[in-house]
């Protein structure tokens, strides 16, 4: 039983590894995809959340040019 529950420890580690290694590429082709906001006025220039916190909202602000 014990054998069972260090392998299923393990695994999730793992996973959460894995899962960890995932977002973080995700993140990078948005952030690549957005490039740098070369906003001349505040009203060219929009925001979005990035990721999300347990007790709700984002982790952090993406700011990217409308045009």
């Amino acid at each position: 039983m014990a054998t069972l529950l260090l392998a299923l420890a393990c695994q999730e580690t793992v996973d959460e590894q894995e899962d960890i290694a995932r977002l973080a590429a995700m993140k990078k082709e948005i952030v690549g995809l957005v490039g740098e906001a070369s906003c001349r006025e505040p009203t060219e220039c929009a925001v979005i959340g990035l990721a999300a916190k347990p007790c709700g909202g984002p982790w952090e602000d993406l700011v990217y040019s409308r045009s």
